[in-house]
């Protein structure tokens, strides 16, 4: 969304507050990760004494399996982050990540918030923080009852050697 600057930089606003809705598109880059709703994105853009500074808020559920037992697992993502505002020409790097740079006396602000959005989403999705998992062997859920299976396990480099403990136990 691109934020029109003409009141703050004509001067007839100090303040410039918005609000709209973001649907991004994050399948490609986020696997397995739905918004099933679009990002209510709230924001402020102040002008004190030619400091320009932009405040947003972002906050969206999301649903995916854990990462761990794969049972679905629903969550808001809430997404806050403050940036400068510049005008053309006053910096000496432009894309410095910590600085928006007014273009066209607007400000686009959705590039930065999807970057943010990116950066924010966990990288390991749990449904808790405790969850056992999955038996790599049988595939029970841990977290509902232990399995059967054997959880005695012999070093494949070393099973000759276990089988002549074996033979010697035979004798």
């Amino acid at each position: 969304m691109k934020i029109d600057m003409s009141p703050i930089l004509s001067g007839a606003k100090s303040t410039i507050d918005f609000s709209y809705p973001l649907k991004p598109d994050v399948a490609k880059i986020m696997p397995g990760v739905v918004f099933p709703k679009p990002f209510t994105v709230n924001g402020q853009i102040t002008n004190s004494a030619g400091y320009m500074a932009l405040s947003l808020c972002a906050v969206a559920d999301y649903e995916a399996a854990c990462d761990r037992c794969l049972q679905p697992v629903s969550s808001t993502l809430t997404v806050e982050f403050k940036r400068t505002v510049a005008l053309p020409g006053t910096l000496i790097d432009e894309n410095d990540d910590d600085y928006i740079v007014i273009e066209e006396n607007a400000v686009d602000v959705d590039i930065p918030l999807l970057e943010e959005i990116l950066l924010s989403v966990p990288s390991k999705i749990l449904c808790r923080e405790d969850c056992k998992g999955l038996c790599p062997k049988c595939g029970q859920d841990l977290n509902t009852g232990a399995c059967s299976c054997s959880h005695k396990e012999i070093d494949p480099r070393l099973a000759v050697l276990a089988k002549l403990l074996d033979t010697k136990d035979e004798t």
